[in-house]
């Protein structure tokens, strides 16, 4: 008898940590959905405000230049007595011919040198600003050897 007492005690403790273990593990399974529900709004506001921005700089562009080019090709199609594959095809080459016909002028020295037409004034001003920078350090370091 004095045995199975015993027994059934170490059971009771067996079953009482068990539970504990299973009601501590739900409770980290709660806390754990609570958190990636968070993290997962938190995520989906910023592609929001992401798109918003990336929506805002789309829409300022009006494809004005895109719609002109289908007018330019229109003008030149209109003009063909018995359409054909072959009469609209020379004719959408031709336009477009003579979009891009300025750019047979470009080499790689013409757009280096306007490149770094762009470019030169902003690294001008920041070798102006690494200048200083370096003098400020020069002056601390004297002072630390002072």
């Amino acid at each position: 008898m004095t045995a199975s007492k015993e027994l059934l005690v170490g059971m009771k403790t067996a079953f009482s940590t068990s539970m504990m273990g299973l009601g501590s593990g739900s409770l980290f399974l709660l806390v754990l959905f609570g958190r990636d529900s968070l993290r997962q709004k938190l995520r989906d506001s910023l592609r929001q405000k992401l798109k918003a921005i990336a929506t805002l700089k789309i829409t300022d562009n009006n494809n004005s230049d895109l719609v002109e080019a289908f007018i330019r090709v229109g003008d030149k199609l209109s003009g063909l007595n018995q359409p054909s594959a072959e009469a609209i095809g020379q004719a959408v080459g031709r336009s477009i011919a003579e979009q891009f016909a300025g750019l047979n002028q470009l080499s790689a020295q013409a757009i280096g040198l306007a490149i770094g037409q762009q470019i030169k004034p902003a690294l001008g001003e920041m070798f102006k600003e690494q200048k200083k920078l370096r003098e400020i350090q020069e002056t601390q370091g004297q002072r630390v050897l002072e």
